[in-house]
């Protein structure tokens, strides 16, 4: 009975360190406002409704950008002003000054690249 609480606790513990490493892997990706040990300290003991939550942030950052991209691309004809602009508002690895010169371009009908 020892011998089986010991490896369920052991498996426990793999699977919050798998846990936590997943969080602080996405937490980097996505740029998010606060830093992993942050997060961490606020959910405590809900470390995987917090990854649940990283997992959508990181896949709401992977569609901004994929509109983003292809809208730069040369297909943004088929995309609404709105669709454009929320692609680009979204994405968080462009400077500001980068985004309101793609905003600009878009309202023009012409792609900036970034830098």
């Amino acid at each position: 009975d020892l011998l089986k609480n010991l490896k369920k606790m052991k498996a426990n513990q793999e699977k919050d360190a798998e846990t936590i490493a997943s969080i602080r892997s996405i937490a980097l990706e996505t740029n998010a406002p606060k830093s992993a040990d942050e997060m961490l300290v606020k959910y405590a003991g809900r470390e995987e409704e917090l990854l649940k939550n990283l997992q959508r942030m990181s896949t709401r950052d992977t569609t901004a950008t994929s509109i983003s991209t292809s809208s730069s691309a040369g297909m943004k004809e088929n995309m609404t002003a709105t669709q454009l602009n929320t692609g680009l508002s979204i994405e968080k690895n462009k400077s500001y000054n980068e985004l309101i010169k793609e905003k600009k371009a878009a309202k023009r009908g012409l792609s900036v690249k970034s830098q």
